[in-house]
């Protein structure tokens, strides 16, 4: 047997199987056509006029779904597994007994074939005949052509069967394109509700039907066709409402608070029914509580503040806040502040806390949040932040009326929260002292009060200070604030400005006493006159008495004010003892001090009072008495005058004659210092020099004008003292600080230091001369002084032999 014509069955029947199964596919999709597109017909035509509810075009979706997959896997699907040779495929077997069916030459020759091939259970004798008749059997087979046996041509009758379905729905899609179209339409979309055509439609113009819970929500439409209803009902909850017509075509109807789903559709008072609608209600995220927890600075002493339902607020700066806020349906709650969004923390459920501190004022928008909306409920609050304010000071200062450089000060603080430090500062020579004042930190509004004595603080005469207070306060989030007092300012007065208004003071005591003195010759001359008056007078007139009383007034308020001029006397003293602390000129102030005192002493007042008295009981007997005793008493005032303004005369020429040799020593000193300083000095230095110079000659023009009114002072006393006022030592001291300044123009710093080392010996000179004519002049009092002490104890011893005499005389 040749193996090649059995292998060439097997291969024809391999392609006849292909064939075979390719023909049911074939068939298969022309059955799926032509069922899908006559039962489409059929349901469509059904949908247009029965206008199925959603149900119904629901149940036959999905029944055209299941005939579709039916018909595909059966027709189709199974087809395809058989030509790919899977599961329940055709075998050769099978081919074999349809071949032998269509060709009636071949009856079961390949079925025997078939079988033959599959014996294998035989001895080597019967193989051999069992091959030759396979080979025997193939040769007969051969000729018959096998694949024709599947004739694809068959399958034209199928065709003929689908041109009819699909000739229907071509011709009904052109001649009523909607009786394809709008059930089509509905049956894709079996789930949603589709209107019966009426004689006018319902347009929705809301974007979506989906509202907020416990919102409202107003619904608007149209209605659109030949015949528009003149009233339009939406019905729900079993009830039908009448809808707001707005136009023509517009109505629109709210829905009030609304709180789950609503299912409606519009009906009109005929029998016009819409389709189903439904409003979604979503939880809307909201506010429920709100409580706030303030905790200010602890410096405040404010305590913490527990506040509900909170609206706007102020608080300190710096205070922390905590917001604990309950809401419903909330997932998140955020904060809008400024330019940035802050998502709260969630304790719990709808419990959600917030932290800030606040530095400044602040607007919060707090918005709730769930998954259905972004920004549900929303409030807002501002939150303004009190600063902290610069404390307060004010003062009042006040000089002592005896001690000019004795302050008094009363000060008034105020703050919001306290005070760490109240110091009275001090700024001197480049120094800044600080002096604690004593103060209660927690006292809100509290006076203060100190007392300074400013020569304490050992100042160079002639400077400055400046003075002022300074509290702060305890401000624990921006750091202390200092406020301070209106600067002041103290001058020392130099020596020279001392003398000066020394001088002033002296001048002004000097023209009170002159003033005292030529009032009381004038009283003294009156009282004179007016006993002359009534020497020849039988009685006294009432205005005689009258005349009388005011002569002893006008007396008696003149000793008054002779005593008052020690105030000023005792005054001069104290500022001439910052100046001169001779022990002779001091122990000469001390005796004016004591002649000022008799004035008005107790002995004096007395007698005074003794006058008035007479006055009273005064007639024309005793009236000659009384002139007397204030003529008496008015000499005596007189002499105590003009003793007194003598006395002051001369200590007040002493003083500043002292005081004037003192200054040109220490001007002899400056300039000679000057002389070393030019001697070494550099050229840059020349202007320097030159400044110091006129400073100098300037200072001794000072003195040749104090030299000129100490001369005038001398000259205007009862008994002149010695004075010479060097005038040949002023002009030679002027002419070599101008020679010495020449020099110095011209650089010549050696000729200018020999002209100034001159002028300060000549100063030191003139300072010398006048101190022993000064000294001169005092021994020359003391011997006056001794020689008044031995005659008044000459007197003295007089008088008391004179008193042993008369007591041992017999009576």
């Amino acid at each position: 047997m040749t193996p090649s014509n059995y292998h060439s069955i097997l291969q024809k029947l391999d392609a006849f199987i292909n064939k075979y199964y390719i023909n049911l596919i074939i068939k298969g999709f022309l059955y799926l056509l032509l069922i899908s597109i006559s039962l489409f017909i059929v349901l469509a035509i059904s949908e247009f006029f029965a206008h199925f509810t959603v149900s119904v075009r629901t149940l036959i979706f999905y029944s055209f779904v299941v005939v579709f997959v039916v018909v595909f896997v059966i027709f189709i699907l199974r087809p395809v597994f058989g030509l790919l040779r899977l599961s329940g495929a055709m075998n050769h077997q099978q081919a074999s007994i349809i071949i032998g069916k269509h060709f009636a030459g071949i009856d079961d020759k390949l079925s025997n074939i078939l079988q033959l091939q599959e014996l294998d259970h035989l001895s080597k004798e019967q193989h051999q005949l069992i091959l030759a008749s396979i080979d025997q059997k193939s040769k007969e087979i051969s000729p018959f052509p096998i694949l024709k046996a599947v004739n694809f041509r068959y399958n034209y009758k199928y065709l003929k069967f689908l041109l009819v379905p699909i000739l229907v729905l071509l011709i009904t899609w052109i001649s009523n394109p909607n009786l394809v179209s709008e059930p089509s339409t509905r049956l894709l979309n079996y789930s949603e509700e589709f209107e019966k055509p009426q004689a006018f439609s319902i347009h929705i113009l809301n974007k979506d039907l989906v509202c907020y819970r416990k919102d409202d929500f107003k619904l608007d439409l149209e209605v659109q066709g030949h015949e528009l209803p003149e009233k339009l009902f939406i019905y729900y909850y079993n009830t039908r409402f009448l809808m707001n017509k707005n136009s023509g075509n517009s109505f629109s109807y709210t829905f009030k608070n609304i709180r789950q789903n609503i299912d409606f559709h519009f009906v009109d008072q005929g029998d016009f029914k819409s389709k189903d609608y439904n409003i979604i209600t979503y939880p809307k995220a909201q506010f429920q509580s709100f409580e706030l927890f303030i905790t200010a600075p602890k410096y405040t002493g404010i305590p913490t503040k527990h506040i509900k339902n909170i609206g706007d607020i102020s608080v300190a700066e710096g205070s922390q806040l905590k917001w604990v806020i309950a809401t419903a349906d909330c997932d998140q709650v955020f904060s809008s502040l400024a330019d940035s969004m802050i998502i709260l923390d969630q304790v719990k459920k709808d419990l959600f806390h917030f932290y800030d501190t606040i530095h400044k004022n602040l607007v919060y928008q707090l918005y709730a949040s769930n998954k259905y909306m972004h920004k549900g409920d929303s409030i807002s609050w501002m939150v303004q932040s009190i600063k902290d304010e610069f404390p307060e000071i004010r003062v009042e200062s006040m000089k002592d009326s005896i001690h000019k450089n004795w302050l008094y000060f009363t000060g008034f603080i105020d703050d919001d929260y306290g005070f760490t430090s109240l110091n009275m500062v001090i700024e001197k020579e480049g120094e800044i002292i600080y002096m604690p004042l004593p103060f209660s930190k927690n006292t809100l509004a509290q006076p203060f009060y100190h007392y300074i004595d400013m020569d304490e603080l050992q100042v160079e005469k002639g400077s400055d200070i400046a003075y002022y207070f300074q509290v702060v306060d305890n401000d624990g989030v921006n750091g202390p604030k200092a406020s301070r007092s209106q600067k002041d300012f103290f001058h020392f007065n130099s020596q020279l400005e001392m003398m000066e208004e020394r001088n002033l003071a002296a001048d002004s005591l000097k023209d009170e006493l002159k003033e005292s003195l030529e009032e009381l010759k004038s009283i003294h001359q009156e009282i004179k006159e007016f006993k002359k008056e009534i020497v020849n007078k039988d009685m006294l007139s009432w205005d005689d008495k009258k005349k009388m009383e005011e002569l002893l007034e006008r007396q008696q308020e003149l000793h008054k004010k002779v005593a008052d001029l020690n105030k000023l006397n005792e005054n001069i003293n104290e500022k001439s003892q910052d100046i001169n602390q001779n022990e002779r000129i001091l122990d000469k102030q001390e005796q004016l001090e004591e002649l000022f005192d008799q004035v008005m002493d107790e002995e004096t007042k007395q007698k005074m009072e003794e006058i008035r008295k007479m006055l009273e009981e005064m007639n024309k007997e005793n009236a000659q008495d009384v002139l007397e005793q204030m003529e008496m008493t008015a000499e005596e005032l007189e002499e105590q005058l003009d003793r007194n303004l003598e006395l002051f005369k001369q200590l007040e020429f002493e003083m500043r004659l002292e005081e004037s040799i003192e200054e040109l020593k220490k001007l002899a000193d400056k300039q000679d210092s000057l002389a070393k300083a030019t001697l070494e000095s550099k050229p840059e230095q020349k202007e320097q020099l030159l400044k110091e110079q006129d400073s100098i000659s300037k200072d001794f023009e000072k003195i040749k004008e104090e030299l000129d009114k100490l001369d005038s002072l001398n000259k205007d006393l009862e008994d002149p003292n010695e004075f010479d006022k060097k005038e040949e030592n002023q002009q030679a001291i002027d002419s070599l600080q101008k020679e010495s300044k020449e020099a110095l123009e011209k650089d010549d710093t050696d000729e200018a230091s020999e002209k100034q080392q001159d002028a300060a010996e000549k100063m030191e000179e003139m300072a010398e001369e006048m101190q022993a004519q000064m000294d001169a002049n005092a021994a020359e009092e003391m011997g006056e002084d001794m020689d008044a002490l031995r005659e008044i104890l000459d007197h003295l011893i007089s008088l008391s032999f004179m008193q042993e005499s008369l007591m041992d005389s017999p009576v």
